[in-house]
């Protein structure tokens, strides 16, 4: 006899005559089911009762617990093994818990291709396509990395695209877990404009001009901490290098003593040396002002400069972390104009909080894509989560 009936919230229970609604977090894991058994709108937990009296021998103390309408709470570690408690059940017929997938008596979940074994952390065989990606091992899960991943059904990653605003454009069916981002319409229009059969078509792997590899935490992070210690050093300039080895990210950053340029090679050659190949590097300029020996002043900005343009490209367009002085010179102080006149050829630093963070994509050409530096990091946010759930919609192997 059917007793458990999946729905979108939970499940129905057909021998206790219940509908149990799961409580689950941003992976997909279930955390607790509970029920309303008795309708009067509330749902109770456990309550422990302490029944005491006195005797003349001393006080005795009864203990016991009266069973609350929750199912249950789950805790999990990063791979899925969950906590041990008491909390969490193994005798009832609904068993769907790490990334709400089922667990079967063998200990291992159900992810439709493959059974996933959490306290060994691995699949229990190997990816069929390992010949793929020989950079991981064939029984990994999530890339060895559950906190940024999730794996839907045990099945290869695809390469998906979104559009800067977070619009998804597509996939190409390349196994190989990677979100790429247009920074612009042009982009957006040469990558839905190259789908057929319902795939992109185009090298994911090709120099574009208007696309990116959605930036990772660490880079965020990098992206921030560059930007604060340029504020903190009087705007001397900050460089991030990003490399790829064998798939995995690496970063190297570099610190300026000066306020008009930052040697970003610097970076570059320490992450060569240890196996990296450069993908793109990241240089800040300063909220700064300057005049020179003619009188003409001239403030730092968001846009390449002609060096910068000059440098080389890899496989990506390189980035500028500035402010939008130019287009807010009148928030410069008469303070800083006189403590600039009077060190003429040099730059003074300009209070950063006056001014909007700005990010600049640029090629050898100019500038390809200009917004918000908070903006930027919002979208990559939402494209983060819109990936997320792509790959969860992804249909399942029957």
């Amino acid at each position: 006899k059917l007793r458990i009936i999946p729905t979108s919230e939970g499940y129905f229970d057909a021998l206790r005559n219940r509908y149990f609604y799961n409580y689950t977090d941003h992976l997909g894991n279930v955390r607790l089911s509970y029920s309303d058994a008795d309708g009067n709108g509330i749902v109770t937990g456990d309550i422990l009762v302490n029944n005491c009296y006195d005797t003349p021998d001393g006080q005795i103390c009864n203990n016991y617990i009266i069973t609350g309408e929750a199912e249950g709470v789950t805790n999990y570690y990063p791979f899925g093994l969950m906590h041990n408690n008491e909390n969490h059940s193994f005798d009832q017929a609904y068993q769907y818990k790490y990334n709400g997938k089922e667990l079967q008596e063998t200990g291992m979940y159900d992810y439709g291709a493959r059974f996933y074994v959490p306290d060994l952390v691995r699949w229990g065989v190997v990816d069929p396509l390992a010949e793929k990606m020989t950079r991981y091992s064939p029984y990994n899960y999530a890339f060895n990395n559950p906190v940024r991943f999730i794996d839907p059904d045990g099945r290869a990653p695809l390469t998906d695209y979104f559009g800067l605003s977070g619009n998804y454009l597509g996939t190409d069916g390349v196994n190989n877990g990677k979100v790429r981002v247009a920074l612009n319409s042009t982009e957006e229009s040469r990558i839905t404009s190259s789908i057929k059969d319902g795939k992109v078509t185009l090298n994911s792997k090709a120099y574009s001009d208007g696309l990116i590899d959605l930036p990772s935490d660490n880079l965020i992070s990098s992206m921030d901490t560059a930007y604060s210690n340029m504020e903190a050093s009087g705007m001397n300039e900050q460089a991030i290098a990003v490399g790829d080895k064998n798939g995995l990210e690496g970063l190297a950053t570099v610190g300026s003593t000066g306020k008009g340029s930052v040697k970003t090679g610097l970076a570059e050659n320490e992450l060569t040396g240890k196996g990296y190949s450069i993908t793109h590097n990241i240089h800040t300029h300063g909220a700064v002002l300057k005049f020179d020996t003619s009188g003409n002043a001239i403030v730092g900005g968001f846009n390449p400069s002609g060096t910068d343009k000059s440098g080389a490209l890899f496989t990506q367009p390189n980035a500028v972390l500035g402010y939008d002085v130019a287009t807010n010179t009148s928030k410069i102080t008469s303070a800083e104009v006189t403590s600039a006149q009077s060190t003429i050829g040099n730059f003074v630093p300009l209070n950063p909080a006056n001014y909007n963070k700005i990010i600049t994509y640029y090629n050898n050409s100019g500038s390809v894509h200009t917004m918000n530096y908070g903006t930027f990091k919002n979208n990559v946010e939402i494209i983060k989560v819109g990936a997320a759930m792509i790959n969860l919609l992804r249909p399942r192997p029957q």
